[in-house]
């Protein structure tokens, strides 16, 4: 009879390997919540009237959401590959510094636009 052999489980990576991609993370994380805050913010603002920038700063938000939520998500599934997931997520924050300039808050926007681009450098997603 043959000897019993346990499966082999993938090695993980060291701990200090592991914790290196947690500051990049976390500012990814604070990106995204930024960039839906910052959405709302700037639907509420180009809306013409009250009803307007009501249904455009939710239309906004839940758009990128469910965007969001369906293919970039880290545990969505069907999330894209690599090279596409970061493609949309560039577009989905230059769309968002692009709102919120036009929205009346430039500093804002460009402020946003350049964090967001070096979280996305940074990042190993």
């Amino acid at each position: 009879m043959a000897p019993r052999t346990r499966p082999r489980r993938r090695a993980r990576p060291p701990a200090r390997r592991r914790r290196a991609g947690l500051p990049a993370g976390i500012l990814a994380f604070v990106v995204e919540l930024a960039m839906l805050a910052l959405l709302a913010v700037a639907g509420a603002r180009l809306g013409t009237n009250p009803a307007t920038s009501v249904l455009l700063a939710v239309v906004l938000v839940a758009v990128v959401a469910v965007v969001w939520g369906r293919w970039l998500a880290p545990r969505a599934a069907h999330r894209l590959a690599r090279a596409p997931r970061l493609g949309v997520k560039a577009t989905l924050f230059a769309v968002t510094a692009v709102l919120v300039i036009a929205s009346g808050l430039g500093v804002l926007g460009v402020v946003f636009a350049v964090v967001a681009a070096g979280s996305l450098a940074w990042a190993r997603d």
